[in-house]
């Protein structure tokens, strides 16, 4: 049922949430000028006459104060009466009046809630209460893979809360919903009834460690084989993902290509941080697209919210065309490998124990705890050029950068520190590395094997690094090789 939204602010959006499941929202109605144009997750913010130009089934006024005012507007329009809805406004009460309607809900419901928890409580020795932030994919991937490891037969119940925090946005529902066939992550509609075992049972849950898994520092990577495949898709499911992967051409072989943008975090979230130093341009993956295709890898760009590319009809444009939550999991789970730069795409691979190669990586030193891989992916770091010094730096001078810029672009360049894309041609004779491991033709020369002594040395100070800095919350360097040909060209890094 396509649906429209009329009020493009906070109860809008937080309804946008609630239907967008169930409801196609083509459009968020707004009278205020200065939204109007304008896009919010995604979705184009249109002025109230442009509702004649639309075909929609339904049309939901969020308004707290002005939902009346609005009702008339909307039907002096044209819009039939039965088209018109309300968004609850129930978050949008007072404390007073919120307290008295959860009184009347548990009230309502409250021998429903406590046969409920009477079952919990008899089959468990304790309840643990966790958050888990579901906002970016990858940090819920690698918080989830830390909590699948850590877990022990204490007889607890391990109960996760969904946490969208800030920015309000689930990064992917399908994934979401695969993990709870892994672990209790709490769902809509039993919010109410945890709401209600905590208020009235606290006593009796354990909240000590409720912000455990916010900090990833401490915890390991975890190595695993490229052909170590756990099964995450039902049978059902993998006939859709066949049946998906046909309707896109993609037949045989295939590598997941992607290249971050601010597309995804301008349209969800409408900003982007200054993340900026983080992207690339897909176009520079022109030639190693060439290169698999020689090989009779097809290549399949990966991402979300992209506009399609153009000029690369050797490339099908998942991003651009195809997306959504399932087959942006089904696709990963079922390619070669994968490539891609520093965004949380690169999770993918990491979820579903995909070799990966990373180009542009950037930062090289932290963030990685939690994540899987395997004993061929590879890395190639984006150029550190310091203006001060005019030189590109070495891997030991990119670790103390690193250490007092952390993820923030701005304070790398109130440093002096540009950062320089790895040209096509490297990111293909990357590609090319990698293809060669995957089908055992790779050698190792002796100037290979020397640049990887040097580097595992560089690699050791960089975990002691960030094992001592008071600041670093997301823990390990990048456990992935530096490729070697990238080595033999950079030599400067081992310096």
């Amino acid at each position: 049922m396509k649906a429209v939204i009329f009020g493009a602010d906070k109860l809008g959006i937080d309804f946008y949430f609630e239907i967008k499941q169930g409801e196609d929202v083509i459009a968020f109605v707004d009278n205020a000028p200065h939204k109007q144009k304008q896009e919010i997750l995604g979705i184009q913010i249109i002025p109230a006459e442009s509702l004649a130009c639309l075909e929609f089934d339904r049309i939901y006024i969020a308004s707290q104060y002005h939902y009346k005012e609005i009702a008339v507007q909307v039907k002096e329009l044209g819009v039939p009466e039965h088209k018109i809805s309300y968004a609850p406004v129930e978050r949008c009460f007072q404390r007073e009046t919120k307290e008295n309607l959860y009184q009347f809900q548990e009230t309502c419901k409250e021998e429903e809630y406590e046969a409920a928890w009477r079952k919990i409580e008899g089959n468990y020795k304790s309840i643990k209460v966790y958050r888990l932030g579901v906002n970016a994919i990858g940090e819920l991937i690698s918080r989830f893979i830390i909590i699948h490891n850590d877990s022990g037969d204490d007889g607890a119940l391990r109960v996760f809360i969904p946490d969208s925090e800030y920015v309000h946005r689930v990064c992917n529902t399908y994934l979401v919903g695969l993990l709870r066939r892994k672990i209790y992550l709490v769902q809509e509609k039993e919010v109410d009834l945890w709401a209600y075992i905590i208020k009235k049972y606290k006593d009796k849950i354990e909240f000590s460690e409720y912000h455990k898994y916010n900090v990833r520092k401490g915890y390991p990577v975890y190595q695993r084989r490229a052909d170590e495949k756990e099964e995450w898709f039902t049978a059902e499911e993998m006939q859709t993902g066949r049946t998906a992967l046909k309707q896109m051409g993609i037949e045989g072989a295939y590598a997941c290509i992607g290249a971050r943008s601010d597309a995804y975090n301008r349209k969800t979230i409408g900003h982007d941080f200054s993340y900026d130093f983080r992207n690339m341009s897909f176009y520079d993956y022109g030639k190693t697209v060439e290169y698999l295709q020689r090989q009779n890898i097809a290549a399949v760009r990966m991402g979300r919210m992209e506009t399609p590319i153009e000029g690369m009809d050797n490339c099908i444009d998942y991003a651009g065309y195809y997306a959504d939550d399932f087959r942006d999991l089904y696709v990963v789970s079922e390619s070669m490998f994968m490539i891609v730069n520093a965004c949380g795409m690169f999770s993918l691979a990491s979820f579903f124990s995909k070799p990966l190669l990373m180009v542009n990586a950037v930062p090289v030193t932290f963030g990685m705890s939690g994540i899987q891989y395997t004993d061929i992916d590879l890395y190639i770091p984006k150029k550190y050029y310091d203006v001060n010094k005019k030189r590109c730096l070495s891997l030991r001078e990119m670790i103390q950068v690193e250490l007092q810029c952390s993820i923030w672009g701005e304070k790398y360049k109130e440093k002096g520190i540009k950062f320089i894309d790895n040209t096509p041609e490297e990111i293909a004779a990357a590609a090319q590395e990698m293809v060669e491991r995957l089908t055992g033709k790779w050698q190792d020369n002796e100037e290979d094997k020397e640049n990887y002594s040097k580097y595992m040395e560089i690699y050791q100070e960089m975990r002691e690094a960030v094992a001592g800095d008071p600041n670093n919350w997301t823990g390990e360097p990048l456990p992935y090789r530096l490729s070697a040909v990238y080595l033999r060209d950079n030599g400067y890094l081992l310096i």
